[in-house]
């Protein structure tokens, strides 16, 4: 849980490189957390609320974040989303034994799949895993669109912000309409990380 717990605040750090993806995927974790959740009636009281005022609030965030671009989640808003995120899946798969955790694994497979891509190509490059650099799968798209469109980089910041967050958005998505079903997560799992490996 501890690990788990520090990844995902990790991770939700990790992704946050261009407008949208970290709030824009949090906002969805959580709605989609509120979603397959079950009766609120066995979780701590006020818990499911939470979930949606919260989604709901990150949501505003993002559509200032993607018009303007002149707010920012920063270190402490994107570790404190992903701690969130962290606890809340921690929350659901203890009270509720109807959602496998393998569904909230597909719902932030993304960020795992970026912080664990990342760690090992630091490590492979005999970086330290620890030190930022600029090769996450969202910042090689932007540099890749900027170098072939030459346009306004706040803009294309935002367009590329979305592309992104509409990809990493349909793990979570087929979550929902399988209904977190066993073993359809955990393949859902696996086939979205090696087509983020294609990608990349």
């Amino acid at each position: 849980t501890t690990i788990g717990i520090i990844v995902t605040c990790n991770a939700w750090n990790f992704i946050d490189g261009l407008n949208g993806i970290a709030s824009g995927l949090g906002a969805l974790a959580l709605l989609l957390f509120y979603l397959i959740s079950g009766p609120n009636e066995i979780y701590i009281y006020g818990f499911k609320e939470f979930l949606l005022i919260l989604s709901s609030i990150t949501f505003g965030f993002f559509i200032l974040n993607i018009l303007t671009g002149r707010v920012f989640l920063g270190d402490t808003g994107s570790y404190l989303l992903g701690i969130i995120i962290g606890w809340s899946g921690v929350i659901i798969v203890t009270y509720n034994d109807n959602v496998s955790p393998w569904a909230i694994f597909t719902i932030i497979i993304y960020p795992a799949s970026e912080i664990t891509v990342s760690v090992f190509r630091r490590i492979i490059k005999k970086n330290s895993p620890f030190h930022a650099d600029s090769f996450h799968l969202h910042s090689l798209f932007y540099k890749i669109m900027l170098y072939k469109f030459k346009i306004n980089k706040q803009f294309l910041n935002s367009i590329c912000g979305i592309v992104i967050f509409i990809f990493a958005s349909l793990p979570g998505i087929y979550c929902l309409i399988i209904k977190g079903s066993f073993p359809k997560t955990l393949y859902a799992v696996f086939l979205f990380f090696i087509l983020y490996i294609l990608i990349y």
